[in-house]
């Protein structure tokens, strides 16, 4: 099983995500932001239900738009 993406990652990648929507995102857009090393963390964000991979498009699920909009510290 290969390790996690480092939390600071995960979490740049999903706030551009958030940041960009309704917008999605291309895997050009986040390689040309982050490099190569970004696919695990898209990996693991879509498998925390976080991310949503489709079409060639990036953009976050509904339950990663909703507890952002809570607005929490």
């Amino acid at each position: 099983m290969q390790a996690k993406s480092s939390p600071k990652v995960r979490r740049a990648v999903l706030g551009l995500a958030l940041h960009e929507h309704p917008a999605a995102l291309s895997p050009a857009d986040l390689r040309r932001e982050f490099g190569e090393d970004v696919w695990q963390a898209v990996f693991d964000l879509q498998g925390d239900d976080l991310l949503r991979w489709q079409d060639d498009r990036i953009s976050p699920t509904r339950a990663a738009l909703s507890f952002y909009e809570l607005n929490l510290p």
